[in-house]
């Protein structure tokens, strides 16, 4: 599936998985190939990039932890590598930039991205979203912890734009009391955008980011974000939302089952399976064996489960009586048109 289809199409009832890798590579390269490998192993439709390429543009030299942060960027052509690698394993990209220059970059590459994102932390940067509203491809908005107001405004920096929703709390781990995802149908409506679900529960338990994932599906999420990594517990950045491409997998399994369940909606066509359930109603029978041309009072008739079916409905019950029979019946026949003459009293 394609994010772009998703995101366009109102109805769609297919749901799209990408994978988020974060700054869980810590600056290890050949370790965000893993997870580019990963990715293709779980079996998603698309892998999100964090791209960094200028850390003090973006982060105060007074933070405690601006030299880890420094060791985590790639350069450029390192980005346009793991990119390929990515297209090469038949993912879509979605490219996250956290400070300028990585703007420019993604602005400059849209033929090999798929998709923008907004993360929380540059939400109302305009400078940013004027940027980014040139683009050609999706933007995802991140909207956890955004009020309205904000919301709106950063929609409007970005008019024109196919743009999404993507709700979830980016605690590590979130608790999911506190996720609130009754506010999913509310955003849609409010906004009138394909709304997605991003999922930071502890990666301990894997089945219930899966199982919180279904109910956003359910609710009307049609993109959802899973962190992935190669291995559990690892310590590294956002290990603790991260989870196994296998886990990720049953993931998308379960949002299958979610989809094929939920159905169309339509309630006034009946599927092949709403027949067979149909089918097994009473049917309207006759009471005895009875000649050709016999009057058809309400005693000579009843309703039993029958394998035959009849081609009345229980409501046209009352349609039959005081007509005659075109032929002679047998009792605990099914009751057809072609049996009923159009002459009675």
């Amino acid at each position: 599936m394609q994010l772009q289809s998703v995101i366009s199409e109102s109805d769609s009832r297919t749901a799209y998985v990408y994978a988020e890798t974060a700054f869980h590579h810590e600056g290890d390269f050949s370790y965000l190939e893993d997870l580019v490998d990963a990715a293709a192993e779980a079996g998603v439709d698309g892998i999100k990039f964090q791209v960094l390429l200028d850390a003090d543009s973006a982060y105060s030299d007074r933070l405690p932890t601006i030299g880890k942060i420094r060791s985590w960027c790639f350069d450029q052509d390192q980005w346009l590598s793991i990119i390929g690698r990515a297209r090469a394993r038949d993912l879509e990209v979605v490219v996250m930039p956290i400070d300028s220059a990585s703007v420019a970059f993604a602005i400059e590459n849209l033929g090999q991205i798929n998709g923008l994102e907004i993360h929380s932390i540059c939400f109302n940067e305009e400078y940013m979203l004027d940027a980014m509203s040139i683009s050609t491809r999706p933007i995802l908005l991140n909207i956890g912890g955004r009020s309205i107001a904000e919301i709106a405004w950063s929609l409007d920096r970005l008019t024109g734009r196919d743009t999404a929703l993507i709700y979830g709390l980016q605690n590590f781990p979130t608790d999911p009391a506190g996720i609130h995802l009754a506010r999913i149908p509310n955003y849609s409506r409010t906004f009138g955008r394909c709304v997605g679900y991003a999922d930071h529960t502890t990666a301990n338990s894997p089945e219930l980011g899966s199982r919180l994932a279904c109910y956003a599906y359910l609710l009307g999420c049609r993109i959802f974000e899973r962190h992935i990594t190669t291995e559990r517990n690892s310590g590294r950045v956002d290990h603790e939302a991260a989870v196994l491409p296998a886990e990720i997998k049953t993931m998308i399994d379960a949002l299958e089952q979610a989809a094929e369940t939920l159905g169309d909606g339509r309630i006034h066509r009946f599927t092949t399976k709403d027949q067979q359930y149909r089918n097994r109603q009473k049917q309207i029978v006759f009471t005895g064996d009875l000649p050709a041309g016999e009057l058809i009072r309400e005693s000579k008739l009843t309703f039993m489960v029958t394998p035959e079916a009849s081609d009345f409905d229980q409501i046209e019950f009352s349609t039959l009586l005081g007509r005659r029979l075109s032929r002679a019946v047998r009792k605990y026949e099914p009751v057809r048109y072609a049996d009923i003459d159009g002459t009675g009293e």
